[in-house]
């Protein structure tokens, strides 16, 4: 399979350690054969294939890590929306957006004004906030932590799916970031 990682990377982000996995996950396009590929990371999955917003099936991901790290090539002319469809360990299963398919919101000179304490408007940026990207809404969240996690798995009491969100770590600042 193209466009593999090294054996370090994946247990990188596997063990939560990696410091950008929005460069590792998600939505890419290769440089040299300019095929666009999908990489995900779902514990506790068995399988997950990536849908349209129908449910017709566009590709089967291949799982190359036995925790759940997969990846699917897409062919140079993929464009447009995709959704996860996860088989869990369990036999359930759910159909979701990739979350690595959403833009930080936090952007290089909002962490470079934070850091320097002049960002005056941070109150916009950090907390809970209503969002829209690529057509689809959700709530953005920017949390100052000097000390965390960069990962955050919420298991949802009573439901079957487990919710796994990216956390973006901006470490010059302490700032984290997810999207639900």
């Amino acid at each position: 399979m193209k466009n593999m990682l090294s054996k370090e990377e994946i247990e990188a982000v596997v063990n939560a350690d990696h410091s950008n996995p929005f460069a590792i996950l998600g939505l890419h396009r290769d440089k040299g054969s300019k095929e666009y590929f999908v990489r995900t990371f779902h514990p506790f999955s068995k399988k997950i294939d990536i849908v349209d917003e129908k449910g017709k099936l566009i590709s089967e991901m291949k799982k190359i890590h036995a925790k759940g790290f997969y990846q699917a090539e897409l062919g140079k002319d993929f464009s447009g929306h995709y959704l996860l469809k996860i088989t869990y360990d369990d036999g359930n299963t759910c159909v979701k957006e990739d979350v690595y398919r959403f833009a930080p919101t936090l952007g290089d000179i909002d962490v470079y004004l934070f850091a320097e304490g002049n960002h005056h408007n941070m109150y916009k940026k950090l907390g809970a906030h209503l969002s829209e990207q690529n057509g689809v809404k959700g709530v953005s969240f920017g949390l100052l932590m000097l000390s965390a996690f960069r990962w955050l798995e919420i298991l949802m009491v009573g439901m079957a799916e487990l919710m796994l969100c990216a956390i973006t770590l901006h470490a010059e600042c302490g700032i984290y970031l997810f999207r639900i």
